[in-house]
């Protein structure tokens, strides 16, 4: 079982996106790499996963944005999969 995690952010001296600019730069992502790995081999789920430097959590850590796609059965990944996945902040 392939399943691809792609981590990425933002410095603190970067603007915090608005949350449809934060999907539209995580489903770039997941795009980019889920073209280069999929016709190598199955893939089964894409997980992308976006932090800030200037947002924080409780702890005082990056605050981190998530979105996770399955891919049952060889479905392909979309764009519009990931622009309308669940988003997940912790």
């Amino acid at each position: 079982m392939v399943e691809i995690r792609i981590d990425f952010g933002d410095r603190n001296s970067t603007p915090v996106p608005e949350e449809a600019a934060m999907r539209e730069a995580m489903a770039e992502q997941a795009m980019a790499l889920y073209e280069d790995l999929s016709p190598r081999t199955p893939v089964h789920s894409v997980s992308v996963h976006y932090s800030h430097e200037a947002q924080e959590d409780e702890r005082g850590g990056s605050l981190r944005h998530s979105i996770t796609v399955g891919l049952p059965d060889g479905t392909p990944l979309t764009r519009e999969m990931v622009l309308s996945g669940n988003l997940e902040s912790r």
